[in-house]
């Protein structure tokens, strides 16, 4: 189901939300059920993180400009919200054995 997750080269993104633009962080871009999805985090005007909060949407790269897309099926987000804990939980573990 989750795929390895990887990091990819975009370091930031604007995200075009209703009331505001917001700069993220890239956190990671990792692959489930064959669709890419990408983790965010807000930052502020430093470029620090804003908040604890990420952000999940799916990614689509077909060599052009990137595009996120907005997950709007709850059953899908949580899956992609599981497959990116279970990074964040392979993340720690790394960090351990060092």
């Amino acid at each position: 189901m989750c795929e390895h997750c990887h990091e990819e080269e975009y370091n930031a993104v604007i995200l075009n939300l209703e009331d505001q633009d917001l700069e993220c962080g890239v956190i990671t871009i990792f692959e489930m059920d064959g669709q890419d999805y990408i983790a965010l985090f807000p930052m502020d005007e430093n470029g620090e993180p804003a908040s604890d909060d990420v952000y999940l949407y799916r990614y689509h790269d077909d060599g052009g400009e990137p595009e996120i897309e907005y997950i709007d099926d709850e059953d899908e987000l949580n899956a992609a919200s599981d497959c990116f804990d279970e990074w964040l939980d392979e993340q720690e573990f790394l960090d351990s054995d060092e």
